[in-house]
């Protein structure tokens, strides 16, 4: 499950999803109960690996980088070119 970064909570989730034989009750059936206590027992004493951070997670928000305000949607536009005419013809 750590090769996939798949946590407890996603494996009940991919098996509750399963249809017809892959029912949950049917999976679950198939693996036998000393099996399914080890895997938890072992599972549950070791950390896993997650494959991204939430923000919330890594403690405390970074501070802003210092800049000047963000520029308006006139200003990302070069409004100099006037309507009609060839942005790329030199004059």
């Amino acid at each position: 499950m750590d090769d996939y970064y798949i946590s407890r909570e996603d494996w009940d989730t991919i098996v509750e999803l399963g249809i017809g034989e892959q029912k949950e009750d049917a999976v679950l059936k198939k693996i036998a109960t000393a099996t399914k206590s080890a895997l938890t027992r072992k599972y549950n004493s070791r950390d896993h690996p997650i494959p991204f951070h939430k923000a919330q997670d890594l403690g405390k928000v970074p501070k802003k980088l210092p800049g000047g305000p963000a520029p308006d949607l006139e200003e990302a536009f070069d409004v100099s070119t006037a309507v009609g005419q060839d942005p790329f013809a030199t004059n």
